[in-house]
């Protein structure tokens, strides 16, 4: 994975605009060690009886991601900072 990502302002953006994301619907292994270090991999044996999570795997539109970020840090004011 190349450049900087913010996972924070991800989600924040996928909860907000989830159209700009492709979702991938899978049932997670659950392993403890994956758990531990917050990795979340698919289950490759597809046990039937355990739920499906979605992942966003892809931004559609970096372009509009993007514009979507900063129009929202433009209505930011930081004029409690300026004045301390």
């Amino acid at each position: 994975m190349h450049g900087f990502h913010s996972w924070d302002t991800t989600a924040a953006v996928y909860l907000t605009h989830p159209e700009l994301f492709e979702d991938y619907h899978c049932i997670i292994d659950g392993a403890e060690e994956d758990l531990k270090s917050g990795s979340l991999k698919p289950d490759q044996n597809k046990r039937i009886e355990s739920p499906k999570v979605n992942i966003p795997i892809r931004i559609r539109d970096v372009f509009q991601y993007n514009t979507t970020i900063l129009e929202a840090w433009s209505t930011v004011s930081l004029g409690h900072f300026a004045q301390n």
